[in-house]
């Protein structure tokens, strides 16, 4: 649509009255009032080249932002994963999680998920993406929407660039790598998307897959000074998270799980404050600072057997092959990632049979001559005094033959109970090698 031209008025009702010299016709009046139509019309054509075009259309950069109604929002720019160390001007967008959030002011440290002034929502990406067969096209992909159905024919690295697509992308059934996923690795430097093992902490935004995986959470009632919390949300029964540590409101930090039947759980310490239906996480393999990270599990110098306990809801009870405290820890059911076991042992008198020999040694001596004195007599020396005498000399020899006899005696070894180089340790080690040991974080 153009603007309409000025109205002018081509017609003069005044020079029309006096023509017919008749005053009683308002000539003069009505001219008067279609000049003010005429202006009044002419401001409004002034008012509209300020907000149309030539053309008809809206004149650019008009339209701001307070001119829309409230339930309109704007396009969104590039949007960047929210950082909570980087300050962000209004109208700026971040995307957190599945959602695409607008800044509606200046801001620095504030989660567009929990709402406020600072942000606006401006789009909800958590519905999945519905793809046609083949239709695969961008790397704008629902977690888990690649299949095998939504692949064309011949895709290859032409179509997708390396790495372009990351493992939670990928659906079930292509032979993926699970995240948690843990193997040996005989490299030097772990490769993209893996961690060793090393017990070290990590972020829980960086590595959020991860750090679902690895940890549990649901809602209990905690009651201030409690060591038990009720009415659990779910069973966490036959999951190996015996003295795991727990995080929660009102948990002291470090506290630990004890015991989880029946709806209810048990921790080592008492809360200090109470909530209903909490949500608490549970962390088998360490909650690292409390706050920002949690730990990885630490293989150093570790084997791993599997956990006894594992599926007792189908079994019903733990394979009991694991149960018994030995040297540097306990394998027993029910602690999951327990450690036990010492490269070296001593041998010790509890290690020993019941049942141990006894006796004592016996020497038989064979028949021997034997030299026997004949009597006692008295006998003279002669010294620089003269003689003198001495009483009770044995003389003369008489030769003999002993019986064979038997004797018993005690032995000890170099003539003491001590043994010197003794309470050495011995290796129990089977034989091995030492590798790497990695697991799978996704990015």
């Amino acid at each position: 649509m153009t603007l309409p031209a000025f109205i002018r008025r081509a017609f003069s009702f005044t020079a029309f009255q006096q023509a017919q010299g008749d005053d009683s016709f308002p000539g003069t009046e009505l001219d008067v009032e279609l000049d003010t139509t005429n202006n009044a019309l002419d401001a409004l054509l002034d008012a509209f080249k300020t907000v149309l075009r030539a053309d008809g259309k809206l004149a650019n950069g008009i339209v701001t932002r307070n001119s829309l109604a409230a339930d309109l929002i704007l396009g969104i720019g590039a949007a960047r994963p929210w950082n909570p160390t980087q300050p962000y001007l209004a109208d700026e967008t971040v995307t957190r999680g599945y959602a695409i959030y607008r800044a509606l002011a200046s801001s620095l440290g504030v989660d567009p998920a929990a709402g406020g002034a600072s942000w606006e929502l401006a789009a909800d990406l958590s519905q999945a993406v519905v793809i046609a067969d083949g239709g695969v096209g961008t790397a704008a992909l629902q977690d888990g929407s690649v299949t095998n159905a939504k692949l064309a024919a011949g895709i290859d690295g032409a179509k997708l660039q390396d790495g372009s697509v990351p493992a939670s992308k990928i659906g079930a059934g292509l032979g993926t790598v699970p995240i948690g996923a843990r193997m040996a690795y005989a490299g030097f430097r772990a490769p993209p998307g893996w961690l060793f093992e090393a017990g070290q902490p990590i972020s829980r935004t960086d590595y959020a897959d991860l750090f679902a995986a690895l940890t549990e959470t649901l809602q209990v009632d905690i009651g201030a000074g409690q060591k038990t919390l009720l009415n659990a949300s779910k069973s966490i029964a036959g999951l190996g998270l015996r003295s795991a540590v727990v995080e929660g409101v009102g948990i002291p930090a470090g506290a630990r799980l004890v015991s989880d039947q029946n709806g209810q759980l048990s921790i080592n310490a008492a809360a200090t404050a109470s909530a209903v239906q909490a949500t608490i996480r549970i962390f088998p393999y360490g909650n690292g600072d409390g706050a920002t990270t949690f730990n990885v599990p630490d293989s150093r110098g570790r084997a791993d057997f599997g956990r006894d306990d594992m599926l007792t809801s189908y079994w019903g009870t733990g394979a009991g092959r694991l149960v018994a405290t030995v040297d540097g820890g306990s394998l027993q059911a029910g602690a999951f990632d327990a450690g036990a076991g010492k490269e070296q042992t001593l041998l010790k008198i509890t290690n020993l049979p019941n049942n141990l020999p006894a006796g004592k040694v016996t020497v038989n001596f064979p028949k021997h001559n034997l030299a026997t004195y004949g009597a006692l007599a008295t006998a003279s020396v002669t010294t620089a005094s003269g003689a003198l005498p001495v009483q009770n000399v044995w003389t003369g020899t008489v030769n003999g033959e002993s019986n064979p006899q038997q004797a018993s005696a005690d032995f000890q070894v170099d003539g003491t109970n001590a043994n010197p180089t003794g309470s050495q340790p011995f290796s129990i080690i089977p034989p091995a090698h030492v590798t790497n040991k990695i697991i799978f974080a996704g990015v």
